[in-house]
């Protein structure tokens, strides 16, 4: 099984690397989206396990073209970067949210409209 786990705080990756690699092992892919190229990662200590995208680059644009490699994509927060992925991958990708604090900071007030599904994430 081949698991592919998305996020942004670099702060909090280590502890997931640990706890799906004791689970798991050599199963996982971990990759971290940044700002741009030349963004440095500061507090991973696990750096070859990991795998950074900028936001401004082609390889995050093709993404979600390329997960169907993967068994499962577990998503470490949800945001409208993260959100693009799933909303443009194919259908038959196999999604898991990992709900954070930071998913619970990002989303706006949940109004309903029969007419219009609610937007949950800036």
């Amino acid at each position: 099984m081949r698991i592919l786990h998305i996020g942004t705080d670099e702060k909090f990756i280590d502890g997931i690397i640990w706890q799906f690699e004791g689970i798991a092992p050599e199963s996982n892919e971990y990759f971290i989206l940044v700002p741009s190229e030349a963004y440095e990662i500061k507090y991973i200590k696990n750096k070859q396990k990991i795998k950074t995208i900028a936001l401004d680059s082609k390889a995050y644009r093709n993404l979600p073209d390329n997960l169907a490699s993967f068994d499962a994509v577990l998503m470490h927060s949800l945001d409208h970067n993260k959100a693009y992925i799933v909303n443009n991958a194919p259908k038959e990708t196999l999604f898991f949210w990992m709900y954070w604090v930071l998913s619970f900071i990002k989303l706006r007030p949940l109004s309903w409209s029969w007419s219009q599904p609610p937007l949950l994430w800036q």
